[in-house]
């Protein structure tokens, strides 16, 4: 099968770029041949994947129709793969596509829409979901086109349910997948009864998005209650907005000695953070993707997830941690069951270590093929 990847940048040095440079070759390894179509912002990795057609188009031939039709007419695919949906040159390559009354498979925004939904419900809480997501599904996907499109990979049973029920959208949820080097033992062997519970955040130090004043409050919940030397909680990574001077004071005012801040970790450093904790926190107001959180399954720590994140559901159902609500009580709640009951974690990070074994890149490109395979039956 020809596939064509319609992808925003193929710039080496971009992180998002590792997840695409593995389902090609995840792809290629199937046997596929697969082009790339990508604004050229960036150098090219041609060198990582030989086999690999590069199909890029100046940034000032990004809105041109003929210019795109010309280069998807150069591969001839028999189905295309759009990425990402929400910028002016994934829209105007689903255009092109129509036009040329070719298959393809959307990868959905799951994040764009559950920012939106997230602050249009803070501006207005009375605002009736079914009206405002279908304003914003209008606005950021081709509807009509969705009829003969599958969905892939980022999309929560949530959103895969709300497209079906009022879109008739049929979904395929696809497995994000793990790259071989998230995949470690060391901390299968779980917590001690004998010493404190260690929670762990790493990622962008965004106070809001991710929930981190959640932490905070539930850490001096937990504090009151008088568990403060029963668990410890580090935040690493990147500030954002003077985070870690405002996280500071809290610490400060609040006596909170069982929370610490540490400095972005990268590489052998992120797995020694990783190697001594127990429990990786991540209950974001809307995320994503979530791969810290899938890198930490893959690491064998369990994980705190929030009801509100598309990930959450991943994190219920598998079994692999505790998806809680968006309250400090909520979040403290979910974090004693831990400080309770220490060998939960070591139960929900084995399941998570077996759940991201099973999900290898070559596994995420079979599905794909389904999908694939569905989307060209469809159109045909």
């Amino acid at each position: 099968m020809r596939i064509l990847l319609v992808i925003s940048s193929l710039a080496a040095d971009r992180a998002e770029a590792t997840e695409v440079k593995s389902t090609i070759q995840a792809l290629l390894e199937c046997g596929h041949e697969v082009g790339a179509l990508y604004v050229q912002n960036g150098p090219a990795y041609a060198d990582q994947h030989p086999r690999l057609t590069h199909l890029p188009v100046t940034y000032a031939e990004r809105k041109s129709s003929p210019a795109i039709a010309n280069r998807i007419g150069e591969f001839q695919p028999d189905v295309t793969h759009i990425v990402a949906c929400w910028t002016p040159f994934h829209a105007r390559v689903s255009t092109v596509l129509r036009r040329l009354k070719r298959p393809y498979v959307l990868e959905p925004c799951g994040h764009l829409i559950r920012v939106h939904l997230d602050h249009r419900f803070a501006e207005k809480p009375s605002t009736p979901l079914h009206s405002l997501g279908r304003r914003i599904y209008q606005t950021f996907y081709d509807i009509p086109m969705l009829k003969h499109a599958a969905q892939v990979r980022s999309l929560s049973a949530f959103e895969a349910h709300d497209l079906h029920t009022r879109f008739g959208v049929d979904s395929q949820i696809i497995s994000w997948g793990f790259n071989p080097e998230w995949l470690t033992a060391a901390r299968l062997s779980g917590p001690e009864a004998t010493r404190p519970v260690r929670f762990l955040f790493v990622g962008r130090v965004d106070i809001f998005q991710k929930g981190l004043d959640l932490i905070l409050q539930a850490a001096i919940l937990l504090n009151k209650q008088g568990l403060t030397s029963h668990f410890t909680v580090t935040f690493a990574g990147p500030e954002e907005n003077h985070a870690f001077e405002r996280i500071g004071r809290i610490i400060r005012r609040e006596g909170l000695t069982n929370v610490s801040l540490h400095p972005p970790v990268y590489g052998e450093g992120k797995d020694k953070l990783f190697a001594a904790s127990d429990v990786f926190l991540h209950p974001s107001r809307f995320e994503g993707i979530a791969k810290l959180a899938r890198e930490a399954s893959g690491a064998g720590l369990a994980v705190l997830a929030s009801d509100d994140s598309n990930y959450g559901d991943w994190v219920h159902d598998n079994r692999i941690g505790i998806s809680a609500g968006l309250t400090a009580e909520e979040q403290a709640a979910a974090m004693k069951q831990w400080i309770d009951h220490p060998p939960l974690a070591s139960e929900m990070g084995k399941r998570g270590f077996e759940y991201a074994k099973a999900w290898p890149w070559l596994r995420v490109a079979a599905e794909l093929e389904s999908c694939y395979k569905s989307a060209t039956t469809r159109a045909s």
